[in-house]
């Protein structure tokens, strides 16, 4: 993972609340985790004196966590950035993420080839949508049109395939 030039300066010039607004924001943009892990342990190497005092609420138990629950609490790191709250946000995040998917756009790519690649896949799903919607659509058309025949229903079917092929297709 690479860390952006606005964290380091955040970091050296000590303007301690945007590093804790970065931080907070790593676990929005990866609620996995990860990303916050990564920068903490960055951060505190620079800044050991970093974390709050805990103000003394009380969290809720593990039964009661949710998605806005877990909003609620990245939204109070800010103020209070206690190690209490960091564990509860990580043990959080493990429960209810763990396994969610990261969206391509959230990534903080390493190399021009990743980035490439997601571009790709999200242009071919794209393509693929429109071409299975407009072959679709167009068969409906000519059903309706009474317009059948084997060539308009052929190549009808060949869109909607070839959209739903790009979808699917793995690599």
């Amino acid at each position: 993972m690479e860390i952006s030039n606005d964290f380091i300066n955040a970091i050296e010039n000590r303007n301690i609340l945007r590093v804790k607004l970065i931080l907070k924001n790593s676990f929005v943009i990866d609620p996995t985790g990860e990303t916050f892990n990564k920068l903490l342990e960055f951060t505190l190497n620079k800044i050991p004196d970093l974390f709050d005092n805990h103000n003394g609420e009380l969290f809720k138990d593990e039964s009661y966590w949710t998605e806005e629950y877990f909003n609620e609490q990245t939204v109070k790191i800010v103020d209070n950035f206690s190690e209490e709250r960091i564990k509860l946000l990580k043990a959080m995040a493990d429960k209810l993420f763990n396994k969610k998917v990261i969206l391509p756009s959230s990534i903080n790519y390493t190399n021009k080839g990743q980035q490439s690649y997601c571009k790709f896949i999200t242009t071919r799903n794209i393509v693929g949508t429109s071409l299975a919607v407009v072959g679709t659509v167009w068969l409906g058309y000519i059903v309706i049109m009474n317009q059948v025949s084997i060539m308009t229903a052929l190549t009808s079917v060949a869109i909607t395939g070839f959209g739903w092929a790009l979808l699917f297709h793995n690599k």
